[in-house]
């Protein structure tokens, strides 16, 4: 049996890495691979469907639970989030994610969770890498860490993002952003994420700039926003696969100019819906985006209104839009899970 610990439940209510966890029980569910759920914590928004639901194990709420080891008899646990089962016997799979802690945090905060996170790479019997890009940035943190052991899984959109129906028009959103057009901004905004210079890209444009997730909006990203495109800017909370689809089929561009990601599933989600992508050309972006997006080795103001007007362009656009769903297509849910079942196997795994 597998033990799929969902510890990452209990740390965000969304996020790629609770999309990736629903993703992986959701499909093992179809191929009927047996399988446990541990989740610690309370439940919360964003956890598989409810066939699946039905399967979880409320695990306990220990003090710091989530950086304890699990108990567990099954002969293999998969950790959502860096833990390791405490019986040896037990084989370990845990997925990296990325390097953004070693990266952007101050020591303080990242002390603790490069700790747990390097214990739990040293320690699994496989790791699953979300990126070449992780893969690498992986080997480079951890050169002691024994290349064999690592493995690429890339993630993908959920199959929503790929039907190609679409409304033609969007209750959510505001009637002035739909009729003038608008550039669509996708998850956390601080710091690593580079908010601020599309912002400023966007003075003195007709376009509106809609933000989706990513929690409330700082003083400052307010203040620049209201400063540079007054009645031009909308904050979405969450909103669910079919409306986000909306979003992006409706939308000028994506524009996704975060300096670091171990993945970028908002790339996968737009190219997937028809919606051109002006992302920066770093880490794994360029992985997952080929050459189906405008890639900038500048993210300048500057830069991205040019790329801005380039999308706009009716020829580019649909070279874009074609490129982008041709590209998209390469990352499926189905291919993960194939991925992650073999590394089971490398471990001698029946189930």
């Amino acid at each position: 049996m597998i033990c799929l610990d969902g510890i990452v439940y209990s740390l965000q209510k969304y996020g790629g890495v609770s999309v990736y966890c629903n993703a992986l029980a959701e499909v093992l569910d179809t191929r009927h691979v047996p399988f446990s759920l541990l989740l610690a914590g309370e439940n919360v928004l964003g956890r598989p469907s409810q066939n699946v639901r039905e399967r979880w194990q409320t695990g306990s709420s220990r003090l710091l639970e989530r950086y304890r080891d699990v108990m567990t008899d099954d002969a293999l646990m998969h950790s959502s989030y860096y833990r390791l089962p405490s019986r040896h016997t037990t084989r370990s799979v845990i997925t990296v994610y990325d390097f953004t802690y070693e990266r952007y945090f101050p020591w303080r905060q990242r002390l603790v969770h490069s700790w747990q996170k390097f214990r739990a790479i040293r320690r699994a019997d496989v790791v699953l890498c979300i990126s070449e890009s992780t893969r690498r940035d992986l080997l480079t943190y951890l050169p002691d860490v024994d290349p064999r052991k690592t493995r690429v899984t890339h993630l993908a959109a959920n199959p929503v993002f790929f039907d190609s129906t679409g409304p033609t028009e969007l209750p959510l959103l505001d009637k002035g952003a739909q009729e003038a057009g608008y550039v669509l901004f996708v998850g956390a905004r601080s710091t690593y994420k580079n908010f601020l210079p599309l912002v400023h890209a966007l003075e003195g444009s007709h376009l509106h700039l809609v933000c989706v997730g990513g929690g409330a909006m700082t003083p400052l990203e307010q203040s620049e926003c209201q400063q540079r495109m007054a009645g031009r800017y909308h904050h979405i909370g969450w909103v669910d696969d079919a409306a986000l689809k909306q979003l992006y089929m409706m939308a000028t561009g994506l524009v996704f100019p975060s300096f670091y990601e171990g993945f970028g599933i908002p790339v996968v989600e737009a190219m997937a819906s028809g919606c051109p992508v002006v992302a920066s050309n770093v880490s794994s972006i360029p992985e997952v985006a080929g050459d189906a997006g405008i890639l900038l080795d500048r993210l300048d103001a500057d830069s991205i209104r040019a790329a801005i007007s380039d999308v706009q362009d009716p020829i580019r656009r649909a070279d874009l839009i074609a490129k982008g769903r041709e590209q998209a297509s390469r990352f499926t849910w189905q291919q993960c899970v194939d991925h992650t079942l073999a590394a089971y196997s490398d471990l001698h795994v029946s189930w």
